[in-house]
C-alpha cells in the first residue's frame, strides 16, 4: 500500500489509476471545534500536500479543495460575511501563528483573520484562495473546487479564472 503514515486508509497510486477525477480536500488544519484556532488551510501543509500528490505521478486528475469560508469560537460562515464582521472589512492577512502551533509549523502563508468581541475570526478570502490554487497550478493539478458554494468573496472568481481559466 502506498501510505503517506501508517494510519493512511487509501492506496493512492492505485486509486488514481482508475479514477478519473479525485477532489482533495485542503482545508481543516484548523477547525471549527478543534482545540484552537488558526489558519484553515496554512501555504506550507497545502504545498505539502500538492507536492505529495504531483510525486504520485498523475497530479493533473487530483482537483485542490479551497475553504470559502470562516470559523471563531463556535461560529461557521461565509468568507464573504467573515470578512464583512472583521471591523467593517478590516483584517490582517498574515499570521505569526504557525511558529508556536503545537499541530504543525509550516508556513501560514496569506491567512486572513481578525480579531473580535467574540474572539478571533479565521476564514480565506480571495487573495488567500489564489495563493494556494497557484500552488496546485504549479504542481500540475487539474483544477480547484471549494467548499461551500455560495456568498464567494469579492474578486473570486477572477482570482480563480487567472490561474486555471482559458
Amino acid at each position: 500500500m502506498d501510505a503517506d503514515h501508517k494510519d493512511a486508509a487509501y492506496d493512492y497510486v492505485q486509486i488514481q489509476d482508475v479514477a478519473d477525477v479525485l477532489h482533495l480536500m485542503a482545508y481543516d488544519f484548523h477547525y471549527l471545534g478543534g482545540d484552537h484556532l488558526g489558519p484553515i488551510a496554512p501555504k506550507g501543509w497545502v504545498n505539502d500536500v500538492v507536492t505529495r500528490v504531483q510525486s504520485l505521478g498523475h497530479p493533473e486528475k487530483y482537483v485542490l479543495g479551497l475553504a470559502n469560508y470562516g470559523i471563531g469560537t463556535g461560529w461557521y460562515t461565509s468568507a464573504k460575511d467573515a470578512a464583512a464582521r472583521c471591523n467593517g472589512g478590516t483584517h490582517a492577512m498574515t499570521t505569526d501563528h504557525m511558529l508556536t502551533c503545537p499541530i504543525g509549523h509550516q508556513e501560514a502563508g496569506l491567512s486572513p483573520h481578525c480579531p473580535t468581541s467574540q474572539g478571533d475570526w479565521w476564514f480565506e478570502d480571495a487573495q488567500s484562495m489564489s495563493e494556494k490554487a497557484a500552488l496546485a497550478k504549479a504542481h500540475g493539478l487539474g483544477g480547484v473546487g471549494y467548499w461551500t458554494m455560495g456568498d464567494e468573496p469579492d474578486g473570486f472568481f477572477s482570482a480563480m479564472q487567472a490561474q486555471f481559466g482559458n
